[in-house]
């Protein structure tokens, strides 16, 4: 939640500048992709290293040592001090409870699961392991979306250190970030070595109305390099309709605003169909500006087409979650696995408490009628702020004790699926 709050104070002035250009200067897809293009030199820097991260073939990025700043966002960015990650043999970031013991929990996300914003042995894994008295795996990524934490599950689940019991945060943007095909676009302006330069991601196919799985476009360190050329990025990144609706729009990683004057019209309409949401181009014609998504985090009013293009998106978003969702949960299923499922800053708790739509509200609507385990972090908060008799208002509560409701909250639920599966080791030990 810290994240999300500091990066968008941060971009929101950048934001505000830009919307007020005219759509007609803005470039096409094809010519702002040409004009995206990496430098050679940052492409070689970032082969040997990119902040803590290193290039995987399969998976895009996975977590390497950091020390100090290295910790931070993209160009530098900071939301913390400088803070301290190192990972054990086995690829997990380093734990120090319990650590003789073999987990029966392995967690996968984003950089809330990595614990960004903290030095080992401070992550809400090792809260969670002292109220459970036995070790937890984190084997979360920062900047990783919803499908590449399920690859990540998957390549991990396959090893020696598979665990019994798996968790699968979804936080922030992680919905709408599995859905691009490469990152950089996006990215560059925070930083120009090439973080997210492709990775494996879901789409639409638009023949079939099928949700889809694709591998990364580049499978090798020497092939970063075609991120330096014009060509290549226009072929293979133009019919990227979330990479579309995300620049078109303005949204929330795409500082400055707006990038491009248009979409691509035929394929838009057929998308908005397929995911049954009736989108109206008369709305191009429009110029009165309505309040941003965003609005929460600085973002300036947005003009009835790029809200419609964020709607588009986020429906997107969230049917891909859910296709992978259900995908992780026969996984589960086959290895005979127990899955819990956090969503945690999905949406405008500030707007949720007021009794307000939430962004993600699909997805929970998935996870209850399909009866997955589920913690919901955003009406957890909401719930203890209802109940706390606080003249706080909900804001100041949330940045106060967030933490001790997250923990409370994953330490109940996690301990009612050990239980109902097994005895946890502290039973164990206790009985023995």
């Amino acid at each position: 939640m810290i994240r999300k709050m500091i990066v968008g104070a941060a971009i929101a002035a950048q934001m505000a500048l830009a919307y007020g250009t005219p759509r007609q200067d803005l470039p096409t897809i094809q010519r702002y992709l040409r004009n995206s293009t990496a430098k050679r030199e940052d492409v070689s820097k970032s082969i040997v290293k990119f902040h803590r991260w290193r290039f995987d073939g399969e998976l895009g990025v996975i977590d390497g040592q950091y020390v100090g700043e290295e910790g931070g966002l993209p160009g530098g960015i900071q939301w913390a001090p400088p803070n301290v990650g190192t990972f054990q043999a086995d690829g997990a970031r380093t734990a120090f409870l319990y650590s003789n013991q073999k987990p029966r929990i392995n967690t996968y996300g984003d950089s809330f699961t990595h614990g960004d914003q903290v030095n080992d042995g401070e992550t809400w894994q090792e809260y969670l392991a002292g109220h459970l008295r036995e070790p937890i795996g984190n084997f979360g990524v920062g900047g990783y979306g919803v499908y590449q934490a399920y690859r990540r599950m998957l390549r991990e689940e396959g090893t020696e250190h598979a665990a019994k019991y798996i968790i699968l945060t979804i936080c922030c943007d992680d919905s709408t970030r599995q859905l691009f095909r490469s990152w950089y676009p996006i990215t560059r302006a925070l930083e120009p070595r090439v973080f997210g330069g492709a990775k494996p991601n879901v789409e639409m196919d638009l023949k079939t109305g099928r949700l889809v799985e694709k591998e990364s476009l580049i499978s090798t360190e020497e092939a970063l390099y075609h991120l330096t050329e014009p060509d290549w990025m226009v072929r293979n990144l133009q019919d990227d309709l979330a990479l579309q609706l995300q620049l078109y729009s303005g949204g929330y990683w795409v500082v400055g605003g707006p990038r491009i004057r248009s979409l691509d019209r035929p394929k838009i309409t057929e998308l908005a169909k397929r995911l049954d949401l009736t989108f109206d181009w008369n709305l191009e014609r429009q110029t009165d500006t309505i309040p941003s998504r965003y609005a929460a985090y600085g973002a300036p009013p947005t003009t009835r087409m790029q809200a419609q293009t964020l709607a588009l998106l986020n429906r997107y978003s969230q049917r891909a979650t859910i296709f992978v969702l259900d995908k992780t949960r026969q996984f589960a299923r086959q290895r005979g696995k127990k899955l819990l499922v956090v969503v945690v800053v999905n949406t405008d708790g500030g707007a949720l408490e007021k009794g307000g739509a939430r962004d993600n509200q699909e997805i929970v609507d998935y996870l209850q009628k399909e009866a997955f385990d589920y913690v919901d972090v955003d009406q957890a908060l909401v719930d203890d702020y209802r109940t706390a008799k606080t003249s706080l208002p909900y804001g100041e509560y949330v940045k106060k004790y967030s933490s001790t409701v997250w923990v409370i909250s994953m330490a109940r639920k996690s301990l009612l699926c050990l239980c109902h599966q097994g005895q946890t080791h502290r039973s164990a030990r206790s009985e023995a």
